[in-house]
């Protein structure tokens, strides 16, 4: 098969996930190309691309986040390649990555990942919403397979108007960590400059409006005098990060809240022993499967990821709170932190392994080649 791949967000998690597919499909024999954009790539995109170049073709284009006149020479430069080469399968990622494999002039299936669905957020306006609602469904009639990453998505699509026949759900999967041991954990604390004989609650992610990072600096706070063996590592950056600075100066457990800026995530895990994620929304975050990889229990936001995760798990693995519930939040760490964050840890890895790399790109091409016929 000759797949393209299409992303504008050449970082994070969905970055991640491009590279992750594009890895394995050309593993398996297939012909495989990246257009990426290099005005947002991270320097984990650049460096995953760069180990990838023998294996998989990359194609730097110009895209902006938003609708922009570049698009216009970005689509027919993509359109180009895709024809020389007799691309079968454009696949777009993301919401710009969706947009512009839409738009691409050719005849080929068309697949689409959106990594939560932008009409998702739950503080768009009415107004936007609608909007977003609509390009969606419009831009689905150009599309013959929609990848949904959870249920949750996959019930948002279909409630947008979009054919269901077109939505498959393929939940996101990693790579199987190496379990954790005293040496890794104290060598990756060091380097943090964590104290080793504390108890670490960790977040990785963009400080952004939808991460919700103010929540988790207000359930610590309101924790910490119980538990004074607890302290908080933040690692990531964002528009957000001068207000988190600020609200981590100012709170009254400072001296234990730890902002560690961009760190390698995974690597970062194994400082930690509770993880948490307290997310407006999502659609299925790889940090929640490598916290769970790690052995680490995770508090996390009522939402997609939180239903595939803790549904299917036979033992407890964290604890789950509504959006923007700061008391739920903090009352979930307690309970885990009494119970000790270690008595979570063969439950926890047990769960996250049944999420895999392989899982999921060969559940993706296989929506692929049925559509292939």
């Amino acid at each position: 098969m000759r797949v393209a791949h299409i992303v504008e967000a050449s970082f994070a998690g969905v970055g991640r996930h491009v590279l992750d597919h594009a890895a394995g499909q050309a593993a398996r024999g297939h012909d495989v190309r990246v257009f990426y954009s290099p005005v947002r790539e991270s320097a984990a995109f650049a460096e995953e691309r760069s180990a990838l170049s023998g294996a998989v073709s990359f194609h730097d284009v110009h895209l902006e986040r938003s609708p922009s006149l570049s698009d216009l020479a970005a689509l027919r430069s993509i359109s180009a390649v895709c024809r020389e080469h007799d691309i079968e399968v454009v696949h777009g990622h993301s919401t710009k990555g969706g947009l512009i494999t839409r738009l691409v002039r050719g005849t080929f299936v068309r697949a689409y990942t959106p990594n939560a669905v932008y009409s998702m957020n739950p503080e768009l306006g009415d107004r936007a919403r609608r909007v977003v609602r609509a390009i969606e469904r419009a831009l689905s009639h150009r599309t013959d397979l929609i990848v949904a990453v959870s249920s949750e998505e996959e019930a948002h699509l279909i409630d947008l108007g979009v054919d269901p026949s077109k939505v498959v759900v393929v939940p996101n999967g990693v790579p199987p960590a190496p379990e954790r041991d005293a040496k890794k954990r104290g060598a990756v604390r060091d380097a943090l400059g964590l104290p080793l004989d504390a108890v670490v609650v960790g977040f990785v992610g963009r400080l952004s409006r939808q991460k919700a990072p103010e929540i988790l600096l207000a359930a610590f706070e309101s924790i910490a005098e119980r538990f004074p063996d607890i302290h908080l590592a933040i690692i990531g950056t964002g528009e957000l990060e001068p207000d988190i600075n600020r609200l981590a100066e100012q709170s009254s457990a400072a001296a234990r809240i730890h902002l560690l800026g961009e760190q390698p995530g995974r690597w970062a895990m194994n400082a930690f022993d509770v993880f948490a994620l307290p997310s407006r929304y999502e659609g299925f975050p790889y940090v929640l499967i490598e916290a769970l990889h790690a052995g680490l229990p995770i508090v996390t936001t009522v939402g997609a990821s939180a239903d595939l995760l803790f549904e299917g798990a036979a033992d407890p693995i964290g604890g789950r709170t509504a959006v923007d519930d700061a008391a739920g939040f903090a009352e979930a760490l307690s309970k885990i932190l009494e119970h000790g964050p270690s008595s979570f840890a063969a439950a926890c890895r047990a769960r996250g392994l049944t999420f895999t790399a392989d899982a999921m790109i060969e559940q993706t091409l296989a929506a692929l080649s049925d559509l292939r016929g």
